[in-house]
């Protein structure tokens, strides 16, 4: 679940949650480089600010590993295993996340016993299902996706601009009028939505 190398390049963020109409109409009037609807389980931890997520069959922990020029959050992914999860992998997962050690009985963890045995137990584990619709673009270099989170008891739209280097990451957050704007990751957007007032 977890490697020494990093799974993916490590890549800087830029995250806004109900922007502005004109924010999307500025991105709607160029052609989007992809269009996707999928489901998806949000695992949001009320004490930590990492970002974990169940998606395809698949776990993974993306850990913010820095907070950079203009707000600029840095966003690396440190652990990802699919299902069934061995049992050590979750242990690292929640030594991870900073919460205490659950009481594993079984070796391997289907993603149902994960939702079902694993997290319950935990007041501050909450898992969150979310049918995600986004579309994709590039700008001066920088992905930018706007995404509407639908969840049972809230919708939510965000656009993200990201890249590996801060700086052209930024560029575009100025080209578009958001350096105003906070900077809200994924989970804590999502908290703050769902569990207001504002969690860590």
């Amino acid at each position: 679940m977890s490697q020494a190398a990093p799974l993916d390049i490590p890549r800087w963020e830029w995250r806004i949650f109900a922007p502005s109409f004109d924010d999307v109409k500025r991105l709607h009037s160029r052609s989007p480089k992809a269009r996707t609807v999928q489901a998806e389980i949000s695992i949001l931890c009320l004490k930590s600010m990492h970002d974990v997520l169940i998606q395809g069959g698949t776990i993974r922990l993306r850990w913010r590993k820095q907070v950079g020029p203009g707000g600029l959050e840095l966003w690396d992914s440190i652990l990802h295993s699919p299902f069934p999860c061995p049992a050590g992998m979750v242990l690292r997962l929640f030594e991870a996340l900073g919460m205490p050690a659950p009481q594993l009985p079984r070796t391997h963890y289907s993603e149902r016993q994960f939702l079902t045995e694993i997290l319950p137990p935990n007041p501050d584990l909450h898992a969150v299902p979310i049918r995600k619709q986004s579309e994709v673009f590039f700008l001066e270099g920088a992905t930018c996706e706007w995404a509407e989170l639908s969840t049972d008891r809230c919708k939510v739209e965000s656009l993200c601009i990201e890249h590996e280097d801060p700086r052209l990451a930024l560029q575009v957050v100025r080209h578009l009028g958001l350096q105003s704007s906070p900077n809200t990751s994924h989970p804590q957007g999502l908290k703050t939505s769902l569990y207001s007032p504002l969690q860590p």
